[in-house]
């Protein structure tokens, strides 16, 4: 598995791999009309004005063998004064799922946010319903700290938990 930082020109394929994970993760989350139609010209969208205008605070991070994205994470350092820099996209292939990329992916970012902010608290949202994501954050150490009602893109409303690491010490394998 080679990782790097995202580029422009993985905007299509990093797209492509987020509107496939919704349309498997989100089913009863958001409307079947969303995932099965508008879904993917959403987030070629967003990965564009990300990729080709990216926030000071913004790392994009990319996973791939043999040219094929496997999967990627979006952070925002030190986006918020009380939990820290934000993962705010974390997915991996249906292919990938179950082989640590994730983990990995949730280590890197971990790793740099600390090399570059200098901190060791990181959080994201989850959806409620989203059973096996939060299952895997809290085996990471991943704490719910909070739940809100969410606005989802397609209107609807969903339940979501935000999900905090104090430290992240040792989930970057960084040491005291």
């Amino acid at each position: 598995m080679t990782f790097r930082n995202a580029v422009s020109a993985d905007i299509d394929a990093i797209a492509g791999l987020h509107s496939r994970s919704w349309q498997q993760t989100y089913r009863g989350i958001f409307s079947d009309d969303f995932l099965d139609n508008r879904v993917l010209a959403d987030r070629l969208a967003v990965w564009t004005s990300r990729l080709v205008n990216p926030n000071e605070n913004q790392w994009v991070l990319v996973a791939g063998e043999k040219d094929k994205l496997q999967g990627f994470i979006c952070v925002y350092g030190k986006d918020d004064p009380v939990y820290g820099s934000l993962v705010d996209n974390l997915h991996v292939s249906e292919e990938a799922r179950g082989t640590g990329l994730g983990r990995t992916l949730l280590q890197r970012a971990a790793q740099w946010m600390y090399e570059t902010y200098g901190t060791r608290h990181m959080y994201l949202w989850v959806y409620a319903d989203n059973i096996r994501a939060r299952e895997v954050y809290r085996h990471l150490g991943g704490q719910e700290v909070e739940q809100v009602m969410h606005e989802n893109l397609d209107g609807t409303v969903s339940p979501a938990l935000r999900c905090y690491w104090d430290d992240t010490t040792s989930l970057a394998g960084i040491l005291s």
